[in-house]
C-alpha cells in the first residue's frame, strides 16, 4: 500500500485566522443591523413623537386627499376661523372660478427620500413635514394643474392626526 508522502495536518495559524474574520464579519454584521433599525422610517421616532416617520407621512398624504377640509387664507390671532377650505376657495375666486363639477387635489411632489429627509421635530414633542405640493383639479377625466403651493404638515399628539397648513 502506498502511503501520502507528506502527513495531513491541519495549518493551526490559517484556522485562527478564518475564526476570527468569521467573528469580525458577524461584529459588522450587528453594526450595520443596529444601524439600519435606528434609521428605519417605519419604526423611528415613534417612542420619541408618538408617531413614526413613516406613519407620519403616511397621515400627512391623507389629509391631503380631503381638499375640502384644508383651510386656505390668513388666520388673525384672536379672532375667529373664517377661512375657506381649498375647494371653495378655489371654486369662489372672482378672476377665475373652477366649474362645480371640478374635483380639487393636491398631492406631495418629493420623492420618497426627500419626504423623509424633510421631516424634522422643532421641539420635543413635535413633528412637522415642510414641502412643495401640486394643486389641480380632474374635470371630465382630465387632471389640470395650477400650480406648486408650500404646505406645512404638523402632528397633533392628541388627535393623532396631522395637520395641514396651506400657505
Amino acid at each position: 500500500m502506498s502511503e501520502p508522502t507528506a502527513p495531513h495536518s491541519v495549518n493551526r495559524s490559517s484556522q485562527s485566522l478564518a475564526w476570527i474574520l468569521s467573528l469580525l464579519s458577524l461584529l459588522l454584521l450587528g453594526i450595520v443591523t443596529a444601524a439600519a433599525i435606528r434609521h428605519n422610517p417605519l419604526y423611528s421616532d415613534h417612542d420619541t413623537y408618538g408617531v413614526s416617520t413613516y406613519r407620519f407621512i403616511e397621515n400627512c398624504k391623507e389629509e391631503l386627499r380631503r381638499p375640502s377640509e384644508i383651510k386656505v387664507g390668513p388666520l388673525a390671532p384672536g379672532q375667529p376661523d373664517t377661512r375657506q377650505s381649498l375647494t371653495d376657495y378655489l371654486k369662489s375666486k372672482p378672476q377665475q372660478p373652477l366649474p362645480a363639477a371640478a374635483d380639487v387635489f393636491i398631492r406631495l411632489t418629493g420623492t420618497p427620500s426627500t419626504l423623509v429627509e424633510g421631516v424634522q421635530h422643532p421641539d420635543a414633542t413635535s413633528t412637522q413635514l415642510r414641502t412643495p405640493a401640486t394643486v389641480g383639479y380632474r374635470l371630465d377625466g382630465a387632471e389640470h394643474l395650477m400650480g406648486q403651493a408650500p404646505v406645512t404638515c404638523n402632528y397633533n399628539p392628541q388627535t393623532h392626526r396631522a395637520e395641514i397648513l396651506l400657505q
